[in-house]
């Protein structure tokens, strides 16, 4: 970890959404369909993300029986977000947090939004979670 990030993340306050989300994969030619479907829904958090092989989304557990069934799912997610808007030039923030928590052996998936990072972390892995991540960010605030 270099100094600068986690100078940076000594300010960077954390927000908590329990969840529990899902994340799954669908096929392609679903994507007019699901990106419809979120489209309709009021929802505090999903991602959408289509490529060739797959669409791939992040949502609410809540709301999969809307959804086609998808080929393959992983529940029981929550969403951390580093919550400060940061800038695109700025360097080593996921690299700090991913470190600290494959330190404590604790698997994760991230995305970024346009101003800020997620992280997905287990719901039964949360508490140590944060435990990791108290020692390194700002304030931590739990949603839902």
């Amino acid at each position: 970890m270099t100094e600068d990030a986690l100078a940076q993340l000594a300010g960077i306050d954390l927000r908590v959404s329990k969840g529990p989300y899902a994340l799954g994969s669908w096929k392609t030619e679903s994507a007019s369909e699901i990106l419809k479907k979120l489209s309709t829904l009021e929802l505090d958090m999903a991602l959408a993300i289509v490529d060739e092989k797959e669409v791939s989304c992040l949502v609410p557990q809540k709301i999969l029986p809307e959804l086609p069934p998808p080929v393959m799912l992983e529940e029981d997610w929550a969403i951390v977000t580093l919550d400060q808007e940061m800038d695109w030039g700025m360097v080593g923030v996921l690299a700090a947090v991913s470190t600290a928590l494959a330190r404590a052996k604790i698997p994760l998936g991230a995305f970024s939004a346009y101003s800020r990072d997620h992280l997905l972390v287990k719901q039964d892995q949360l508490d140590p979670s944060m435990k990791v991540l108290k020692e390194i960010c700002g304030e931590t605030r739990f949603e839902d």
